[in-house]
């Protein structure tokens, strides 16, 4: 799975990025990759392991479930640039995130 949102609002000078990125390592332990900061700018790396998939679901919804409350944060609603989600993880966020496969 793996998602790319942008927050753009050339008058309120926001330019933020925010990808996320799940996928099992070598000994299936399941890796979520988060990905921050200002458009253009090299940003910040978070990785977290998890035992199973059912807990990187439920820390890759929570990571953008907080996502979903920018207009209200910062002003602007973070739109995605790149959605790949083949298991359907992001279908319980709702149609800003809902996926057609």
């Amino acid at each position: 799975m793996r998602v790319e949102l942008e927050a753009r609002d050339p008058a309120r000078n926001v330019w933020r990025r925010y990808a996320l990125a799940a996928a099992p390592d070598l000994f299936g332990t399941w890796m979520v990759e988060v990905n921050f900061g200002r458009i253009g700018a090299p940003g910040r790396t978070r990785v977290s392991a998890h035992p199973d998939e059912p807990s990187a679901r439920a820390f890759a919804r929570k990571c953008l479930r907080r996502r979903l409350s920018a207009p209200r944060r910062i002003g602007t609603p973070y739109q995605a640039v790149t959605l790949s989600d083949p298991d359907h993880w992001l279908d319980e966020l709702g149609p800003a995130f809902a996926t057609d496969a």
